[in-house]
């Protein structure tokens, strides 16, 4: 997606900045389009709105290519809501066309919104006891539509399909789902803070502060992690026992369907980044119950206490709102320094690594020509590509891959393509690693084929600039 704004706009960093802006902006637009597709109304709408942005997106920060799957999501979910409504073959077409568009940027996650879509649109058929052609006319228009774009692009990438399949229907989900982390991660992330922030209370406001934005981080992400299972009880039981409309139980069993089958991969990576995909779509769910209940004010005691369950949590999920804006206040205040290069300018807390990055644009300024191949393995590494105009030799983005998954194959064609391309500059750091595996354990071979080809030059910080050895020999 980067490198596709860049092509059409011009290599300027700031450009992904104004996009992801633009996209929040068409997210929340189609989020409230399709609230107001079950609510009818612009106040419950609102609410599941600010849901989605404040306890969804934010957790993505940059990372644009999310942004646009979504979106695409949220668009085929307002036509298919319109579909079952008024039965026109033109909405469940479009629901197809925008899930085959999202498809080209998230594959799982979207397979799984698919999934949902189709079963939700065979059910419909079978309480509406439709006859097997008219079935068969709808899947095929549903189909059409989301083979539509994918089927074309395959025709013009026909000589890289066999591949480009292997690497984003097995690879891509081998590796989303093997960064294990505990569930509740970032619930217990806030816990560690908030006794460091007792700890150092007396060091003034400062502490006071972030102790109260940490408690209040705590509460609505913890309230987070349990929504699935909140969601899913309350679904269930009201499937089997309520008194609900069809149109409502098919609202219930879309957005319940969605968010579970994207839920395993969520869980495998329980971070709050990688938890928000599954649950994005349960926050409608939650406004749509709480709804419910306030429109059966005076029913029984039961509809009475999850009226009252569903506003606490509510209420709670959206601390995520005074939580985001207490943040952004901290970062308004704490003092940037800035890292300029002529493709766009970073701001960096430290000013240590400022001053490094900054040196390392220069090296690399000075010693290579815009065009040229450099290699940054640092995972924590700015965007040092678009910020100098260098071009990747590899196919890896970052090495988060080769380390979680390590194998021989992808550490020689690393290399290969390292050699091949004649790359001139490797920017590296040994000693780096995630969470769930280290770069000198994981690529022994690729570390030896930067060591055998490569002279270590010059280290600023934890960026250690190698250059080419033939190159510097002809010096």
């Amino acid at each position: 997606m980067p490198a596709f704004i860049y092509k059409v706009f011009g290599l300027n960093v700031n450009i992904l900045l104004a996009l992801t802006v633009f996209l929040n902006s068409f997210i929340s637009v189609s989020s409230f389009l399709v609230a107001r597709q079950i609510f009818k109304d612009n106040f419950f709408s609102s609410v599941a709105t600010i849901l989605v942005i404040f306890n969804g997106l934010r957790h993505y920060g940059g990372f644009i290519y999310i942004h646009v799957y979504f979106l695409f999501l949220l668009i085929s979910a307002f036509f298919l809501l319109r579909y079952l409504k008024d039965e026109k073959l033109t909405n469940l077409f479009l629901t197809g066309v925008f899930l085959g568009l999202a498809s080209f940027f998230k594959l799982y996650e979207v397979g799984a919104a698919s999934l949902s879509f189709l079963l939700l649109v065979l059910i419909w058929a079978k309480l509406k006891k439709k006859k097997i052609k008219s079935i068969a006319t709808m899947l095929f228009v549903l189909f059409g539509g989301s083979f539509l774009f994918p089927v074309i692009t395959s025709i013009i990438l026909i000589d890289i399909w066999k591949e480009m399949l292997r690497w984003v229907l097995i690879e891509s989900v081998l590796h989303g789902t093997s960064m294990n982390l505990p569930y509740f991660t970032d619930s217990r992330w806030y816990l560690d803070r908030i006794l460091e922030d007792f700890n150092s209370i007396k060091g003034g406001n400062y502490y006071k502060i972030r102790l109260f934005h940490d408690i209040v981080g705590l509460i609505y992400t913890t309230t987070s992690y349990l929504l699935p299972f909140i969601i899913l009880a309350t679904s269930i039981f009201y499937l089997i026992y309520g008194r609900y409309l069809k149109n409502e139980r098919y609202i219930i069993v879309l957005f319940l369907l969605w968010g579970f089958f994207t839920f395993p991969k969520s869980f495998g990576r329980s971070d709050m980044s990688h938890l928000v995909i599954s649950i994005n779509p349960l926050f409608f769910l939650v406004v749509f119950f709480l709804w419910k209940s306030m429109q059966d004010f005076n029913k029984n005691l039961f509809n009475k206490v999850l009226r009252s369950a569903y506003a606490i949590i509510t209420l709670l999920l959206l601390l995520s709102v005074p939580h985001f804006f207490i943040y952004i206040a901290f970062q308004l205040k704490t003092y940037r320094h800035p890292v300029e290069a002529k493709y766009g300018t970073l701001l960096f807390k430290d000013h240590s690594d400022a001053k490094n990055v900054n040196a390392v644009i220069k090296y690399i300024d000075q010693n290579t020509n815009e065009g040229d191949y450099i290699f940054v393995t640092p995972w924590f590494a700015p965007p040092l590509y678009a910020l100098t105009n260098r071009r990747n030799p590899t196919y890896y983005d970052s090495l988060i891959d080769p380390i979680v998954l390590p194998s021989e194959e992808k550490q020689l064609k690393i290399c290969d393509d390292l050699l091949r391309k004649n790359t001139k500059l490797v920017i590296h750091y040994p000693d780096f690693g995630y969470s769930a595996g280290h770069f000198m354990s994981s690529c022994p071979m690729l570390q030896k084929c930067i060591e055998d080809n490569f002279d270590l030059v010059v280290k600023y910080g934890n960026y250690w600039i190698y250059k080419r050895r033939e190159i510097r020999n002809m010096e």
